[in-house]
Parts: C-alpha cells; sequence; structure tokens
C-alpha cells in the first residue's frame, strides 16, 4: 500500500505569486516541488509539473472510461435479461398455441 504524503505545500498569496511567477514556475520545474495558490487564506490553484498534470488527467480520464465501460456493460446485462424473459414469453405463448391448434384439429 501506498504511504500518504503529508508534508505541508508551500503556500503564496495571489499576488506575490503573479509578482514572482517566472521564479514560481522555473522552481516546480527544477525541484518538482509543488506549490499551492492562496487567496484571503483559502486555497485557489496548485501549481504541480507537467508529468504529474498528465498522470493527475490519466486518472481522471481512465476512471471516467471505466465508469462508462461499467454502465454500458450493466445496460447490455440488463437487455440479455429481458430479451431471454422475451424468448421465454414467446416460447410459452407458442407452446399454447400449439395445444390449442392440436385440440382443435381432433
Amino acid at each position: 500500500m501506498k504511504e500518504i504524503d503529508l508534508t505541508p505545500i508551500p503556500e503564496i498569496n495571489c499576488e506575490k505569486f503573479r509578482a514572482r511567477l517566472r521564479d514560481c514556475l522555473e522552481d516546480v520545474w527544477m525541484t518538482g516541488r509543488h506549490i499551492l495558490i492562496v487567496r484571503h487564506g483559502k486555497p485557489l490553484a496548485g501549481v504541480v509539473t507537467v508529468s504529474e498534470t498528465r498522470a493527475l488527467w490519466n486518472v481522471k480520464h481512465n476512471r471516467a472510461t471505466y465508469s462508462e465501460w461499467k454502465a454500458m456493460r450493466s445496460l447490455d446485462e440488463e437487455r440479455e435479461l429481458r430479451m431471454a424473459l422475451m424468448r421465454e414469453v414467446e416460447a410459452k405463448r407458442r407452446a399454447e398455441f400449439e395445444r390449442w391448434r392440436a385440440r382443435r384439429r381432433r
């Protein structure tokens, strides 16, 4: 099981971030550390490396793809059950018809 990283992320005020944008981006790029941008003490955004951004996108995309696959699988199973029920009902109707037809011929 992976350990959760609980080290604090350095925070920077929104105005300071604007003033030091180049330095902050270079720091993230060179060290791989994260920066949390805050406004009035509340988190606004985070700056992470490109590789981490791509990894996060892949996780989100794969989760959505899995959810879509799971929903489609459920719909397919439901459709198969309905079709089986319809075949069963049709077989009963056909058997009843054949019995009625056999009685009528006598």
